[in-house]
């Protein structure tokens, strides 16, 4: 199992033109992936990071369903895009989310990157 992992989170940044517009396209097109299904959705501030959350229930043929939680965060000031992802699968998730949550809502962005 080479450079993959069952449970974890994974943290992409990227400039755009518009990151909150690539924000809200990422989880759409997140949500509209055949397999995925929606199981919530939210939305945080914090001063000039604007983002998105969405919790996914993944099935794939062949495999067992896996949770996750995707952050898509917009830095208005610098186009600046985060893509945090929260993953484990569903039969572990419950435990898995208990270190998962702390994380995602704990960690620090620089606004000024």
């Amino acid at each position: 199992m080479r450079g993959e992992f069952e449970t974890g989170l994974t943290v992409n940044v990227v400039h755009a033109d518009d990151a909150q517009k690539k924000a809200i396209a990422t989880l759409a097109m997140l949500a509209q992936t055949p397999g995925n299904e929606v199981q919530d959705a939210w939305e945080t501030k914090t001063g000039v990071l604007n983002g998105r959350g969405v919790r996914i229930r993944k099935t794939e043929k062949g495999s067992d369903p896996l949770v996750m939680v995707v952050l898509a965060i917009a830095n208005s000031k610098t186009n600046a895009l985060y893509l945090l992802i929260f993953e484990s699968p569903e039969a572990r998730w419950k435990k898995a989310w208990e270190k998962g949550e702390r994380i995602t809502k704990l960690f620090v962005l620089d606004d000024e990157y």
